[in-house]
């Protein structure tokens, strides 16, 4: 359940937003105050070699110690006028187990940090980062004090839910600018039609303050459900339309499907899904029971407003309806949570003539 699976997480703290630092002029922040690495990858502070690099090392390291014919005790005894005492290849080799154990571990850095994985890459990472990107050519100001007073307030009440790092980023420093083109070129953006400042959070993008103040709540609260709950980060390169819109969806045969679009912010909402949540292990359609398979799709992550919008044409759903919460059945639709609530279970106990879910999700 979307809700038991937040409270696991609860317990996980966050990083706040700390007090505004002339510092961050210099090369940027994160939510510590600490200074942001210009080095990239999953890592950074912590980063394995390369299995290719390990490869290379160990052929060599091999090479050099089987050409030895014996080790430097086998040549001192036999200076000695003693026969030299040859080793198994073993322990020839033991030198390159060692330095193959400690080539995959995790090197430190200096700052004892790690660097936020760019929101293109396809391991999933362990928190939400969001990515302010701002334009600051004071030495003396702080560009980002209206920023931290909106994300403070924004995400008062939410910010244990799940972890998170914001990476405040001054693009007026050379190595900044190629940061951000770096990740908005990774997540395919036009950064030439984008005004700063931005932020980036869970693969979309907010821009200026008051879009930003509008949107941050629920784009944190987004992000970190697709990637704690449903296991996956949105990139837009990726993103899937057309006859591939549902690509990722299945139907399971034998089921009583059912299609719930919600967001995360959104009141009614809230109590209609601990009503999803409760539904019954099996329901009886037609002396049938059949166990409910439940889709949830959340409207403002990715492209699903796209997703909501195929679903609105095919069922043919007029403008005062078209909403969240809405559930899809096999030959209804209902729309509010009066609606769920009343009718949930007397529609799914209803026989449809056919299932018009297959018309959009395959099986």
């Amino acid at each position: 359940m979307i809700a038991e699976n937040a409270a696991v997480y609860e317990a996980r703290k966050g990083l706040e937003g700390c007090a505004s630092s002339h510092g961050a002029l210099r090369r940027g922040r994160s939510d510590s105050g600490a200074p942001e690495s210009p080095v990239s990858g999953a890592c950074a502070g912590n980063a394995p070699l390369l299995p290719g690099k390990i490869l290379v090392k160990v052929k060599l390291l091999v090479r050099n110690i089987a050409a030895l014919p014996t080790i430097q005790f086998g040549e001192a005894v036999a200076r000695r006028g003693r026969k030299p005492m040859r080793f198994p290849v073993i322990w020839k080799i033991l030198p390159v187990l060692w330095m193959l154990a400690l080539g995959t571990g995790c090197g430190r850095n200096a700052g004892g940090g790690s660097e936020p994985a760019s929101p293109g890459t396809a391991e999933l990472p362990d928190r939400v980062d969001m990515y302010y990107f701002y334009e600051e050519l004071c030495q003396s100001c702080d560009g980002t004090a209206e920023f931290d007073a909106i994300a403070a307030a924004e995400l008062e009440g939410v910010r244990d839910r799940y972890p998170y790092a914001i990476h405040r980023i001054n693009v007026f420093l050379r190595e900044n600018r190629e940061r951000y083109q770096e990740i908005t070129g990774s997540l395919g953006l036009d950064r030439d039609a984008r005004e700063l400042p931005l932020l980036i959070a869970g693969g979309r993008v907010f821009s200026g303050n008051e879009g930003i103040a509008r949107n941050l709540r629920e784009a944190f609260l987004t992000a970190g459900e697709d990637l704690f709950v449903y296991k996956r980060v949105y990139n837009p390169k990726e993103k899937k339309t057309g006859d591939r819109l549902f690509a990722d969806y299945r139907l399971r045969p034998d089921h009583l499907s059912l299609v719930y679009f919600y967001r995360t912010t959104c009141e009614e909402c809230g109590k209609v899904t601990p009503l999803i949540d409760r539904l019954p292990e099996k329901i009886a359609v037609g002396g049938t029971a059949l166990p409910p398979d439940i889709i949830r799709i959340n409207t403002r992550s990715g492209n699903n407003s796209e997703r909501i919008a195929a679903f609105f044409e095919r069922y043919q759903v007029p403008d005062e309806d078209r909403m969240v919460p809405i559930v899809f059945l096999a030959g209804a639709y209902l729309a509010g949570y009066e609606a769920i609530a009343a009718g949930l279970i007397p529609a799914l106990e209803t026989p449809a003539r056919f299932n018009r879910l297959t018309e959009l999700i395959g099986r």
